[in-house]
């Protein structure tokens, strides 16, 4: 229990009156216990863009990359025009040709019905904080009960980034969420290196809450493996195609897969899963030969 528990000095309080997690602390609440599948795992996420343009091939190509990288779950972010927000046929998609690979599949919502849109697909949601978050996207994260992860958006210095990360734990505590994972990241700008490395370590202090760490860097080892010592267990990088790169901005497969291998030669920990694929969400329709959500690919028959 006390995954939760611990909070750092009482510096929590203050978002939310005396503070959600402060809260959590007093009460010990049963159902704020980190779910044991999650306890000592380690967890490779990979972040890829996906526009609306994309073809049904290309949006495949990046769960396929994902696949070849070794990771245990990747999620879709929208990036260019008309790229902010994913369509439907997107998740299907991503979310279908990541099931056949076993992956959990994620996605980075920019409003609430984004996060409804993609439930039908999605393991968990990655959030990026600016401080206290919109009360309808908390309201639809807390109902669909599925992880989320939460990171400082990359623009955010030091102090803000690590305030506005902690109201947002707040937000989503108060409606309910428990399984949450924080992400330092190393990009904050403004920030002496050592500090933004730090806050991982003042991440875990504040909140209790299992922590890891997001980068976009190509050099990412010995950022990564500080990260790491400091007792982040989940990972966060870009994954690009080769030709789509954007210097330093992120890794292809191989580069990814070495990087996860390096850092942890072991065998990886069984992942743990929002919802396994099963029948009930998808089906092939026997008129397309493609993946479809179940409801869908009956009117193929």
């Amino acid at each position: 229990m006390d995954q939760t528990r611990r909070v750092d000095d009482g510096r929590t309080a203050g978002h939310n009156g005396p503070g959600a997690l402060a809260r959590i602390a007093q009460d010990g609440a049963a159902d704020t216990e980190v779910p044991p599948r999650w306890r000592g795992s380690s967890h490779w996420l990979a972040e890829v863009r996906a526009l609306r343009a994309d073809s049904r091939d290309r949006r495949g190509a990046r769960i396929d990359a994902a696949a070849r990288a070794g990771v245990s779950g990747v999620h879709a972010c929208g990036s260019g025009p008309g790229g902010a927000t994913l369509c439907g046929a997107s998740h299907v998609d991503l979310g279908s040709r990541a099931a056949e690979y076993g992956l959990l599949y994620g996605v980075v919502p920019v409003g609430p019905r984004q996060v409804s849109l993609a439930e039908p697909w999605s393991d968990y949601y990655l959030i990026e904080t600016r401080g206290p978050l919109d009360a309808d996207l908390v309201r639809e994260l807390a109902r669909t009960g599925k992880p989320v992860w939460l990171r400082p958006e990359n623009s955010r210095s030091g102090d803000e980034a690590h305030e506005g990360l902690l109201a947002a734990v707040d937000d989503l505590v108060d409606a309910g969420c428990r399984r949450l994972v924080t992400l330092g990241t190393e990009r904050a700008s403004g920030h002496a290196a050592s500090d933004r490395i730090a806050s991982v370590g003042r991440l875990r202090r504040a909140t209790g809450l299992p922590s890891g760490w997001s980068d976009h860097a190509g050099d990412a080892y010995s950022i990564a493996r500080a990260h790491q010592e400091l007792g982040a267990r989940h990972f966060v990088v870009r994954l690009e195609l080769e030709g789509e790169g954007r210097a330093g901005t992120g890794l292809d497969p191989s580069e990814l897969r070495a990087l996860r291998e390096r850092l942890e030669p072991a065998p990886a920990a069984p992942v743990w899963r929002g919802r396994a694929p099963s029948r009930s969400r998808t089906e092939r329709n026997d008129a397309t030969g493609k993946l479809e959500p179940a409801a869908v690919a009956a009117q193929g028959t």
